[in-house]
């Protein structure tokens, strides 16, 4: 195992137990509490043509409980919503399924918006937290996108393909 890879794989059990005091926390709150508090029009251009191709309706996460709640305790996403999550500045992105309960598709994005990596079909963990894999972006991303299973084909999502949130 290099380096880096090592430095990836390590979490700091602190970390990790507030992870888990978050998740608990969000899987005793209503559903109306674990809505996103912003929902936006995300708009996806085509690298080609650079035309609108597609629209999506996102919860925004932005605050560092929001991503790391994201979709958890969540069993469906309606077609065209996702939720989006955005980082001050592009880093390399780690994922994990942990209590989702429905398979994803996550869109990673560079600092322009412009999509670097779709990983498609991910099935949900629900089983202890060593056994959930974890989903890395391949270069540094500043906007990652996360849809039903399947979504990111149904709207021909590419690479190269622009992100770009509407006013």
């Amino acid at each position: 195992m290099d380096e880096q890879h090592g430095r990836h794989r390590r979490v700091s059990l602190g970390r990790l137990l507030i992870w888990a005091l978050l998740a608990a926390v969000a899987l005793c709150l209503p559903a109306s509490e674990l809505v996103g508090a912003e929902e936006r029009l995300l708009r996806v251009f085509d690298a080609s043509t650079g035309r609108p191709k597609t629209t999506f309706t996102v919860e925004i996460a932005l605050t560092d409980e929001e991503q790391i709640r994201g979709l958890q305790g969540r069993d469906s996403l309606q077609p065209g919503s996702g939720m989006l999550f955005l980082y001050p500045e592009a880093t390399p992105q780690a994922f994990w399924m942990k209590d989702v309960l429905m398979p994803l598709d996550i869109v990673f994005a560079d600092g322009q918006g412009r999509i670097s990596q779709v990983l498609k079909q991910l099935p949900p963990c629900l089983g202890p937290v060593a056994r959930c894999s974890s989903y890395r972006s391949r270069s540094p991303a500043r906007y990652v996108l996360e849809l039903s299973a399947g979504q990111a084909s149904a709207h021909g999502l590419r690479l190269g393909d622009r992100l770009e949130l509407a006013q």
